[in-house]
């Protein structure tokens, strides 16, 4: 009598279920998969790039979107990252409370956060950023300055001193001039009569009632930023994204900071951040305020293809109902500014009818929806008009074009 051996049984092994973290206690620490919606229109992402139609010898350029200092806490949310604000940094060698401002007048504040990468690895980042308002309002204005519609209301002096009040001395005399003393050497002049100026202030009084808020919110961003569990992919051609996210969970309790600190073999990034110095943080930093503006009283190649939403193997859990409610339209207030803003440019269309139509096009604005425009886009149609009002010395309108 023969025996028969059994065939071997062919086992297809889920790496998901058979990657297993387990915390100090023993008990395991279990990988999920979910996904974050973001969009422009509640406020988790900003357009930091507008899109722009090929014109002439330039080609079309996509849109830029970016996830904003509440987007990035979503995403951190979705990968189960711990966070921590020590109550002191260290500055220049001495121990500071955390939001310290020193004596130039620059903020200091510290985050950190932890959590496992998507192979389980834990990981803590922190993040030490230094904000200086003055330095980044000069650096807009210059920035402003260098916009050939804007030369003629800046100017570039040598420094002459203070006078007995503590103004800035050397004003040029046609007209009124605000002083920003650049360094040792030369200070910016701006003057009051650009049409601009009340704007540019009222973004600079912002920065300055909100710096220590600001410093704040781009210490988190960016040691959430830079925590290996997060997605990615964080530049989008789309105002709204479907971003799928990886989460270890722990089946009993939760994953603090401590724990991660005093129980386990962790990986510490630490890294000091000017925001004030680096482009791309100053970007995200006007992006930023736009998109969730603080106290209003007184670049990468982008992806254009959108992420797949189609079900897959993948064990997706978490709120995703909630996230995928649509948030609720305010019914807006009457703009009057805006309706007066349209209504001038179409005033000046009247005797401009091509350029208002090259204006409108550069700036994907449609000549018969105005009112449903982007208010930064219809100043920028009347700029380029009034450019041409400029070009031929009729600033009043006056004249036309065939």
């Amino acid at each position: 009598m023969s025996t028969q051996v059994p065939a071997k049984k062919q086992e297809v092994v889920d790496l998901n279920k058979a990657l297993i973290v387990r915390s100090p206690d023993g008990s395991v620490i279990r990988r999920i998969k979910q996904k974050q919606r973001l969009s422009e229109a509640d406020g988790t992402m900003a357009l930091i790039i507008k899109p722009k139609k090929a014109w002439k010898d330039r080609p079309a350029q996509a849109a830029v979107y970016i996830p904003t200092a509440t987007g990035f806490k979503a995403l951190s949310a979705k990968v189960g990252l711990a966070f921590d604000y020590p109550k002191t940094i260290i500055v220049d060698g001495q121990e500071q409370p955390n939001g310290y401002k020193d004596k130039e007048g620059t903020y200091y504040y510290v985050t950190r956060v932890g959590g496992f990468t998507s192979n389980g690895q834990p990981v803590i980042v922190q993040r030490l950023v230094d904000f200086n308002v003055r330095r980044y309002n000069l650096q807009d204005l210059l920035a402003k300055a260098k916009y050939k519609e804007n030369t003629k209301y800046f100017k570039v002096l040598p420094y002459r001193g203070h006078d007995e009040s503590g103004m800035l001395k050397g004003e040029p005399e046609d007209g009124d001039w605000a002083g920003y003393q650049v360094d040792e050497a030369v200070v910016l002049w701006v003057n009051c009569a650009a049409p601009e100026y009340i704007s540019w202030l009222g973004e600079m009084n912002n920065r300055i009632k909100n710096a220590v808020r600001i410093c704040q919110t781009f210490s988190e961003r960016n040691a959430i930023a830079a925590h290996p569990a997060m997605p990615l992919k964080r530049k989008f051609a789309t105002s709204e994204a479907v971003v799928p996210c990886t989460a270890w969970v722990a089946q009993k309790g939760t994953i603090s900071m401590k724990e991660l600190e005093n129980n386990m073999e962790v990986e510490i990034d630490e890294a000091h951040i000017s925001i004030t110095e680096d482009e791309e943080q100053m970007a995200a930093v006007k992006a930023d305020t736009a998109a969730e503006p603080l106290d209003q009283s007184d670049a990468v190649d982008v992806e254009a293809d959108e992420i797949d939403e189609e079900e897959d193997d993948l064990d997706y859990t978490g709120n995703g109902a909630q996230d995928k409610q649509e948030p609720k339209e305010k019914a807006a207030a009457p703009d009057v500014a805006k309706e007066e803003l349209v209504a001038n440019i179409l005033e000046m269309a009247k005797n401009y009818p091509t350029t208002f139509k090259k204006a409108c096009e550069m700036n994907a604005v449609h000549p018969d929806q105005l009112a449903e425009a982007e208010t930064t886009d219809l100043l920028e149609v009347k700029r380029l008009i009034q450019v041409k009002l400029d070009s031929v010395g009729r600033a009043d309108g006056a004249g036309s074009e065939g």
